[in-house]
């Protein structure tokens, strides 16, 4: 019979009930339960564990040491406060245990020694800034870390093209009147030779029918082709300047769409990279390790 004071529960036993299984019997260990908190604000990690451990009894200085303990993969709601069975045996408790005081202390060294052991690992990755989430792999954070860079690769390239979108559509427009401009100049020098060559042609009717046609309408046709001639120059000149800042346009909307595709695309390889994630290993602070209770436990044997 325990002195009053003292809480205790019953570890489950994994083959109570099944046939041909004798009675357990049952052990005094420490039980302690506690839950652990890791934050950290600049990661965005709050995150918390619960975590149920069993350390050994001694009679010596330090009775129970949480560094040997061991830790139990179950829920606290699991433990039970009647044992598995009505003949289960008992081994008798060393008188440490027999002492309601001490489970303070014990308490006390439950939390010294989860702030020192306690650790949870995070991943993370830099370029976007995400960290793992607590029940989250390495596989499945790297491509929620794929997703995440495909996203901001678009925003990336978008961001480029709306830099350079007002320099096209000037570029782009300026192309379009001079191009426009060539076919006015062509036009123009078309209809120049053609007037020149009616002006020859008429001059050179004039010519063959003898003195009775040179006269001055003769004469002044002679003059209009003459004068037609330095304008059709003129003219092809135009032509040929229009078309060499059509051709400068080009060449300037090309180089243009090259540093568009070129700076896309580095986007882009910079984003398809592989992900290198780094490993982050996180302590509980000063106030988040609660303990929930250390109690006399009872582990079948």
């Amino acid at each position: 019979m325990l002195p009053p004071g003292i809480d205790q529960y019953f570890i489950p036993d994994p083959g109570a009930g099944q046939a041909g299984v004798v009675a357990p019997n049952y052990r005094a260990v420490a039980l302690g339960a506690a839950r652990v908190t890791f934050t950290d604000a600049k990661l965005g990690i709050d995150t918390s564990r619960d975590v149920l451990l069993a350390a050994p009894v001694g009679d010596g200085p330090v009775a129970v040491d949480w560094q040997q303990s061991e830790r139990l993969d179950i829920p606290v709601a699991r433990l039970q406060r009647e044992p598995a069975s009505a003949d289960a045996t008992f081994t008798t408790p060393p008188a440490a245990a027999q002492q309601p005081k001490n489970y303070a202390s014990w308490t006390k060294a439950l939390s010294q020694y989860l702030a020192q052991s306690e650790r949870t690992e995070v991943l993370m990755h830099r370029d976007t800034k995400l960290t793992s989430r607590a029940d989250e792999d390495e596989r499945a954070f790297k491509a929620r870390v794929q997703d995440a860079r495909r996203s901001l690769r678009d925003d990336d390239v978008d961001a480029v093209r709306k830099k350079y979108a007002t320099k096209r559509e000037a570029l782009a427009e300026r192309l379009r009147k001079a191009g426009a401009a060539v076919e006015r100049e062509q036009q123009q020098a078309t209809d120049s030779k053609t007037q020149t060559m009616l002006s020859f042609g008429a001059a050179a009717l004039g010519a063959m029918f003898g003195k009775k046609m040179l006269n001055a309408g003769t004469i002044g046709r002679a003059t209009t082709a003459a004068r037609g001639v330095g304008r059709s120059m003129r003219e092809a000149g135009d032509v040929k300047r229009a078309s060499e800042n059509v051709d400068a346009l080009k060449q300037q909307l090309q180089e243009l769409d090259d540093t568009i595709r070129e700076e896309t695309q580095a986007i882009a390889a910079s984003h398809d990279a592989a992900v290198e994630v780094e490993r982050i290993q996180l302590a509980p602070k000063r106030g988040q390790i609660s303990v929930q209770f250390v109690a006399l436990g009872w582990q079948p044997e």
